[in-house]
């Protein structure tokens, strides 16, 4: 085989595995996290069926997130949003859902305000 048919052949090879993942949609997992103080950083967003299918992180002193995924994440998942010295917020993702075909979201906005943790008795 020539060095041509191998350059020719890598190049096929490489414009179908583009090709492939460019078709490929991602879910966007957006929003923002936020308490009776304001705005909560650092916090910790997850999609969980119950497998981890999506994540994100407060990333600015707003509370404002936003994170993708390869991929949808089925309506049956739940959202659990959480940071230290608050209560989980745990609710279903369809509920959050603003894109969604055949039984997956692929755009979940979620706008959460969570509650302080009480204090545990000893």
């Amino acid at each position: 085989m020539s060095s041509n048919s191998v350059s020719f052949i890598g190049l096929i090879l490489s414009a179908l595995l583009f090709a492939l993942t460019a078709c490929d949609p991602e879910v966007h997992l957006h929003g923002r996290v936020t308490s009776s103080d304001g705005p909560i950083r650092p916090a910790e967003i997850r999609v969980e069926c119950p497998e981890l299918c999506a994540f994100a992180a407060v990333n600015d002193d707003s509370g404002s997130y936003s994170g993708f995924k390869l991929g949808g994440c089925p309506l049956s998942c739940g959202l659990r949003v959480r940071s230290s010295g608050y209560d989980d917020f745990v609710a279903p993702v369809a509920r959050f859902c603003a894109a969604q075909s055949r039984g997956m979201c692929w755009d979940i906005a979620a706008s959460v305000v969570l509650q302080r943790s009480s204090p545990r008795e000893r």
